[in-house]
């Protein structure tokens, strides 16, 4: 994604597990001007139907 000053900029991203266990994670190398919510957490396994 490319941004110009001084836009402000909402980008989403999905992030599925399709492992059988939940899974910890934390997104790390983060620029200063950067926000990310959340940035620690679990992500339950995905369902399998």
């Amino acid at each position: 994604m490319t941004k110009r000053k001084p836009e402000f900029v909402t980008v989403t991203r999905r992030i599925l597990n399709d492992g059988g266990r939940a899974t910890a994670y934390t997104i790390e190398g983060i620029p200063a001007w950067v926000r990310v919510y959340p940035s620690v957490g679990v992500i339950p396994p995905a369902r399998r139907n």
